[in-house]
C-alpha cells in the first residue's frame, strides 16, 4: 500500500488504528482476592507494629511506660464497671392505676384464700 492509497481511503486508517488497539497486551491481574487481602492485612499489622515501638521508644522512662499501661487498666476497668452497672438495672415497667384482668383475678384469689372476699364478690369486680 502507498502513502496516497491511505490518505484516500479513510477506513483503511480506522482498520489500522483499530488493530493497533488489539495489539495492546491485556494487563492481567493474577492475584486472587485472598492474597491481596492476606498481603493488605500483612502490611497493616507490621505498620501497627511499628507505630507501637515508636510510641515505647519515644516515651523516654519506664515511669512514663508505666503510667500509661495504668491509665489503659483504668480505662477498661471503667467500662467493665459501667457495663456491670448496666446490666444490674432492671427496667419496672411504668406503674398505672390500670391494672390488667389477670393480675385483678390473682388478686382477688388470694384475697379468697386470706377470707377477705366472699365466693360471690369474686366474680362480680373483674371488669
Amino acid at each position: 500500500m502507498m502513502m496516497e492509497d491511505v490518505v484516500a481511503r479513510p477506513s483503511v486508517v480506522m482498520e489500522a488504528f483499530l488493530n493497533t488497539k488489539k495489539m495492546k497486551p491485556k494487563v492481567v491481574n493474577r492475584e486472587s482476592k485472598k492474597e491481596r487481602l492476606a498481603r493488605l492485612k500483612a502490611s497493616r499489622q507490621e505498620r501497627e507494629r511499628l507505630r507501637q515501638r515508636e510510641t515505647i521508644s519515644s516515651s523516654s522512662t519506664f515511669d512514663d511506660i508505666r503510667a500509661k499501661a495504668a491509665s489503659m487498666f483504668d480505662q477498661v476497668q471503667r467500662q467493665q464497671q459501667q457495663q456491670q452497672q448496666q446490666s444490674k438495672k432492671v427496667i419496672k415497667p411504668e406503674k398505672t392505676g390500670l391494672r390488667t384482668r389477670r393480675s385483678k383475678i390473682l388478686e382477688k384469689t388470694l384475697q379468697k384464700k386470706r377470707g377477705k372476699v366472699k365466693g360471690s364478690e369474686f366474680n362480680m369486680d373483674l371488669d
